[in-house]
């Protein structure tokens, strides 16, 4: 009896053992049998220390306390045992007049260790963080990073960094200073937490950030994600249902160089941008989905606006970004403002196989809106499509141009009725041979949003073409900057392609070799040598060759007499090229230079 009241005292104060931290400098290992850890203080991993906290372990803080690091953190949880950092007490979180409730977060800095930095946040929460103060305050960021290191599969929750009009910052701000540093958040959640500017922040010319695999939700005050001067990888995010209150989006670049792919952006509300807002520099936006957002304020500005994207280089020199937008469904999105689908302002912009539909705004342009006399938006292979909801009637041109702004408009599919009238405004500045444009009164989607209501949630359509649709085989890529793959990550580039943002898949059992389809062109040898040239036979004895590069650059011409030509190219460089033979048809195929 007394041996089994011992190990029951014993497993009495196993499970409710804790260790007191005071400070100021930490190192070691924190254990699952030492936890929970209770931080009194402000403590300190100083620059050639390491503190490694075990799987399952909690380190709870007190008011006004955080963990800064200068040497190495490595908190490696696991799915079933999570690291978890929390206040030790959460009575008073509301209260923004007191620091009770709260704690300060984990700022980690420059390296300053001389042995390699394996610093990492893996399987942890991260939650009760706060900012206290009904007046400005610095520091008091659930997380504060100034390295390359790695946050994976953690949970930012539960926490605020603003008051009022005030704020201390994002919940996660990260700012590099080593031109090789990288910093990454790969398969994190980002939820309730109330921050500005944003939820994350990446920052500054130095280093590469990547955002990837994450799901950032139900967050208020600030942008989801800002990227302000950086060169940033934005990849196969969900970024939903987040309310913004400040000048700002659900993903707000403001970037050198930015690749935003694969994200699926919906059911955001922000008074000045609607889903995503892209500043100077050079950007790439393909293959996301973008609905169902809302850019509520009608009276915030020229350069805002746009319910599915905004672009702008305002204040800065036009010529310095680029944009590039293509294989997106952007539906059922709506802007007070201008733009529905699309708003652009004093930029250069090509706008190339996006599904554009059911979008509404109450200003000019329910899918695009261009302004500024700045502006050049070259828009190819676009299926534009609204039917309108007798709740949101549209008021405006499907696009519209405003300004002396210059649209290029050719190969989109555009509503019966519309012709060259889709684009309203200063129509003198449409340019392209608008004859291409394939006018009908239906797209032949397979089950598409039934109106513009941003309210109809297009997460549950589908709005892939089927096959009778008339927009397979209509579109160009000639000059438009295309991709070689389509939304879902088909091939491109065979024959004549597709208007949207699919090519449609005609799925059938395969043939035997004696029953195979002739090729249109017959490109031999391909791959092809730099200098060596090649053959090409063709459907038709007259018309010209033009190779393009995969930018859309045009890289060679030759007129052509005859069925089987030689084709002297002598290219720059090896990769892809895309050979255009223009007679009676028009037929692609992709040329392999090795």
């Amino acid at each position: 009896m007394k041996r089994l009241l011992w190990i029951t005292l014993c497993l009495f104060c196993g499970l409710y053992a804790q260790t007191t931290i005071t400070g100021p400098n930490v190192s070691g290992v924190w254990t699952t049998a030492g936890s929970p850890y209770i931080v009194q203080n402000e403590i300190s991993i100083t620059a050639n220390d390491i503190l490694t906290i075990q799987p399952g372990v909690v380190v709870k803080f007190e008011p006004a306390t955080r963990l800064e690091v200068f040497g190495q953190l490595i908190a490696s949880g696991s799915s079933t045992q999570l690291i978890r950092f929390e206040s030790s007490d959460t009575t008073n979180w509301f209260n923004e007049n007191t620091t009770d409730g709260g704690w300060n977060g984990i700022h980690i800095h420059p390296y300053g260790g001389s042995i390699p930095d394996q610093t990492i946040l893996s399987y942890c929460v991260l939650q009760d963080v706060k900012y206290g103060f009904s007046n400005l305050q610095n520091f008091r960021n659930p997380l504060w990073i100034e390295r390359g290191m790695k946050m994976q599969n953690c949970r930012i929750t539960h926490n605020q960094t603003s008051t009022g009009i005030y704020g201390a910052g994002p919940a996660v701000y990260a700012q590099l200073y080593i031109s090789t540093d990288t910093f990454k958040i790969d398969k994190c959640s980002f939820s309730d937490n109330t921050a500005h500017p944003s939820i994350i922040t990446v920052q500054g010319s130095v280093g590469y950030f990547r955002i990837t695999n994450t799901h950032i939700y139900q967050n208020f005050r600030g942008s989801g994600i800002t990227g302000n001067g950086c060169r940033v990888l934005v990849e196969n995010n969900e970024i939903d249902n987040n309310y913004a209150v400040y000048d700002s989006a659900p993903l707000y670049l403001t970037t050198i160089d930015a690749i935003v792919r694969g994200n699926n952006i919906h059911h955001n509300v922000s008074p000045d941008h609607g889903g995503i807002t892209c500043n100077y520099g050079n950007t790439l936006v393909e293959n996301n989905f973008i609905h169902n957002n809302y850019q509520s304020d009608a009276a915030c500005g020229l350069t805002e606006g746009g319910g599915g994207i905004n672009i702008t280089c305002f204040g800065s020199d036009i010529n310095n970004g680029f944009f590039i937008v293509r294989n997106n469904i952007i539906a059922n999105n709506y802007s007070a403002l201008g733009g529905g689908g699309i708003n652009v302002y004093e930029a250069i912009t090509a706008i190339t196989n996006n599904h554009i539909i059911n979008n509404h705004s109450t200003g000019f342009g329910k899918s695009v809106f261009i302004n500024h006399p700045s502006s050049k938006v070259y828009m190819r292979s676009n299926l534009l499509y609204n039917q309108t909801s007798p709740g949101m009637p549209d008021t405006t041109g499907l696009v519209h141009i405003y300004n002396g702004s210059s649209l290029w408009f050719d190969y989109n599919f555009i509503p019966s009725g519309y012709s060259r009238s889709v684009v309203t405004g200063f129509s003198y500045m449409l340019y392209g041979d608008t004859t291409h444009n394939i006018i009908s009164t239906n797209p032949g989607l397979i089950n598409p949003t039934p109106d513009n209501d941003y309210l109809t949630d297009a997460g549950q359509a589908d709005f892939s073409l089927s096959g009778s649709s008339i927009c397979i085989n209509r579109g160009d890529t000639v000059g438009a900057f295309p991709a070689m793959f389509d939304y879902t990550g088909n091939n491109r580039f065979v024959g004549i392609i597709d208007i949207g943002a699919f090519e449609y898949q005609n799925i059938q059992e395969p043939v035997g070799i004696d029953e195979a389809p002739a090729a249109q062109l017959n490109i031999y040898p391909n791959p092809a040598e730099m200098s060596g040239g090649f053959n090409v036979v063709l459907p038709e004895n007259k018309g010209k060759i033009v190779i393009y590069d995969l930018t859309g650059k045009q890289v060679f011409y030759q007129p052509v007499t005859q069925q089987i030509q030689r084709i002297d190219f002598n290219p720059e460089s090896k990769g892809i090229y895309l050979v255009h033979f223009y007679g009676k048809t028009t037929y692609t195929q992709k040329l392999i230079i090795h």
